[in-house]
């Protein structure tokens, strides 16, 4: 399966193809694989193929059918997701300026529940236009108690036991299944069990071990690998560019995630990416006045930031220890990979496994929450001696 140029990798697909082809689809598939593997393109992609109106050649993306599902105004398809609650999203709103921020709702006399309501279906067709890219809801709301209740599963069950109204199917494409609680996946598990004959349940999830056993019993699974570093790389070179890491890089760092290379190529983390590599310079002559100024300036950063900078700083450390000097296919010139190279060898080959592990510490010691100046300064100084270990 190709999406918008990118060739995913499963085993699953030819047997989920050929069920296409004949007609023959299971009412329940769960499309599973590590974040960025491309799960949930190809679950939107198998959505168009369902209800796509043209004789052959499915998804045709031109029919009306097709483009009201890239729309996300089409009658038989819905997408379900965790998400925050009401009162949650109320007091996130006001932390994270959305498109209308706290302020300008209140001057607007828009209720939350109108701002409520128009984010979810805004992030549901973001999902839906561009489903290898996370959409808003889940990176605004990352480290937020996201979940899939069993008002979300009731709303969605109350359609399914309407009939379709324009296609042969009712399509149901539930995000981050694996977030369901409890309550929601029992009420779902029973109409898995004894399904309509129009319905057609696609599950996505990065973590299917928390799913119920019994609902995954009831679903094809559709298993996802990490993408070939060619593979994305060839994606990657097809898209605008938009500055930032070189591709190369991004396409190595990434791991086989196309979320994270398009996350690492987004301009807004091209300060990130000078700031991890200032570290990485910085250890190159550590000083005890520097490590006491960048542990202070850090504690007034953002989590999410600082979290960025230290993963950043870990993918440089990572590469500049597997090669001596980086070799870029056609990306040479880029600034970043050529401050990269300027420092690749000129520290001790001990050095990067301390480094990597008091990186992965401090990153450990954030996300549980610790003082962002205590977890830095610890972090700093503990880089000062660079010897061989």
């Amino acid at each position: 399966m190709n999406i918008n140029g990118l060739t995913l990798n499963s085993p699953s697909l030819p047997v989920l193809e050929k069920a296409l082809a004949s007609g023959k689809l299971h009412h329940a598939c769960l499309f599973t694989g590590p974040d960025g593997s491309g799960k949930t393109a190809a679950a939107v992609e198998t959505a168009l193929s369902l209800l796509c109106r043209a004789p052959d050649n499915r998804p045709c993306r031109t029919c009306l059918s097709c483009r009201k599902l890239l729309h996300y105004n089409h009658p038989d398809f819905r997408v379900v997701f965790p998400f925050l609650s009401e009162k949650s999203f109320q007091d996130t709103a006001k932390e994270l300026q959305l498109r209308e921020t706290a302020r300008q709702a209140e001057g607007e006399k828009v209720t939350y529940r109108d701002l409520f309501l128009k984010y979810l279906s805004e992030s549901a067709g973001e999902l839906v236009r561009d489903p290898l890219r996370p959409p808003r809801m889940m990176s605004d709301f990352k480290d937020k108690n996201r979940e899939i209740t069993i008002s979300i599963v009731r709303d969605l069950l109350e359609e399914v036991s309407m009939p379709p109204s324009e296609s042969p199917f009712k399509v149901f494409l539930v995000a981050e299944a694996d977030r369901m609680n409890s309550e929601a996946a029992n009420a779902l598990l029973k109409t898995l069990e004894e399904p309509p004959t129009y319905a057609k349940f696609l599950l996505v999830s990065s973590r299917p071990q928390r799913l119920l056993p019994t609902l995954r019993s009831r679903c094809q699974i559709v298993k996802f690998q990490p993408l070939q570093e060619a593979d994305l790389l060839s994606y990657l070179e097809s898209l605008p560019r938009t500055g930032g890491l070189s591709l190369r890089l991004a396409s190595a760092f990434s791991d086989g995630s196309v979320r994270e290379a398009l996350s690492l190529l987004d301009p807004e983390n091209l300060p990130l990416l000078e700031e991890a590599l200032d570290m990485l310079e910085w250890c190159l002559s550590p000083g005890t006045q520097e490590a006491l100024a960048l542990s202070e300036a850090y504690s007034s950063y953002s989590f999410p930031d600082n979290v960025k900078r230290l993963r950043f700083f870990l993918l440089f450390l990572r590469e500049a220890e597997q090669r001596n000097r980086v070799t870029g296919t056609g990306e040479t010139g880029d600034a970043v990979e050529r401050r990269l190279l300027s420092l690749t060898g000129r520290l001790p080959k001990g050095y990067f496994l301390r480094a990597f592990e008091k990186a992965r510490t401090a990153m450990d010691a954030l996300e549980r929450k610790m003082q962002a100046r205590l977890v830095f300064c610890a972090f700093f100084f503990s880089l000062l001696d660079k010897e061989e270990s």
